[in-house]
């Protein structure tokens, strides 16, 4: 599960050949993903997955439509720190989560001045 995925280009870095290991992107901004204008030509070069069909849900991180304990892995970049709530949305990836599974955060911290 991407979550906040936007256009789905996480894609080209899986290996998706194998049947069994599906990709699903979660954002609540369909309407940015979805227009009918073409990607630009160094986009689509560089990731040629988006010219694939994409398995989109629109929707939050704070209330994944998803059953209880379905995910192997959880991918979340740069999301946490444009919601109202990080923590409600944590307790939700968890939840989706099956018990082994693995979730992946990604933050960008500027400033601060620490080393």
């Amino acid at each position: 599960l991407d979550v906040g995925g936007e256009q789905g280009s996480l894609r080209h870095f899986l290996n998706l050949k194998n049947p069994a290991n599906q990709y699903c992107c979660i954002d609540p901004f369909v309407k940015l993903f979805q227009q009918d204008a073409p990607l630009p030509s160094n986009y689509a070069l560089a990731y040629p997955c988006l010219r694939e069909p994409l398995n989109f849900v629109v929707g939050s991180a704070e209330r994944l439509p998803f059953q209880s304990k379905k995910f192997d892995y959880v991918h979340m970049r740069s999301v946490l720190d444009h919601l109202y709530d990080p923590y409600i949305a944590m307790r939700e990836t968890y939840r989706v989560l099956k018990p082994e599974g693995k979730f992946l955060i990604g933050l960008s911290v500027t400033g601060g001045g620490h080393p």
